[in-house]
């Protein structure tokens, strides 16, 4: 009984009930018996061959509604899933981002920076902003970069000030 009431519900997406679609009626739970009563009475009007057809045409009738309730629905999906898609932008190599240049490309949708040690350095394309390579004509640049000074192969910071220290 239970399995003829969920069967019975109609879904959202093809707006019919599973159980139509399958049989091509639909079945109150209660009211069997009255169902049953009209089923006979209208099976003594008519031949075997008129029912057929009928259930046939029903059936095709329920099937191309079906599809076309699944394809509008897929197609409101898609229309909600793509409204707030925005393309991922592709990054160069050497292009700055911050105060940090792309090292690499990892995969279509993330990037290696070129961070501290010590500090994941692969980040995904949503996290990242091209640095303004065009200030306005007020603007001073006071982010002056120095190049990397190299060390036995190694990258070598200099320390220009203690902003803040933490005492124990």
């Amino acid at each position: 009984m239970a399995q003829l009431v969920i069967n019975g519900r109609d879904a959202a997406s093809t707006g019919v009930s599973l159980f139509f679609l399958d049989y091509g009626y639909n079945v109150e739970p209660l009211d069997i018996e009255a169902l049953d009563c009209e089923a006979t009475a209208v099976s003594a009007a008519r031949s075997p061959k008129d029912r057929a057809n009928n259930i046939i045409i029903k059936m095709q009738e329920a099937t191309e509604m079906a599809q076309s309730e699944l394809t509008t629905a897929q197609q409101q999906q898609e229309e909600y899933s793509n409204h707030s898609y925005l393309a991922s932008p592709r990054y160069a190599v050497k292009s700055k981002h911050a105060k940090f240049t792309v090292l690499k490309a990892i995969r279509s949708h993330a990037y290696q920076l070129d961070m501290l040690l010590g500090v994941y350095n692969i980040f995904y394309v949503s996290l990242l902003r091209p640095a303004a390579s065009d200030p306005f004509p007020s603007q001073v640049n006071n982010d002056y970069q120095p190049p990397l000074e190299l060390v036995n192969g190694e990258a070598e910071y200099t320390v220009e000030e203690i902003l803040k220290e933490r005492e124990k």
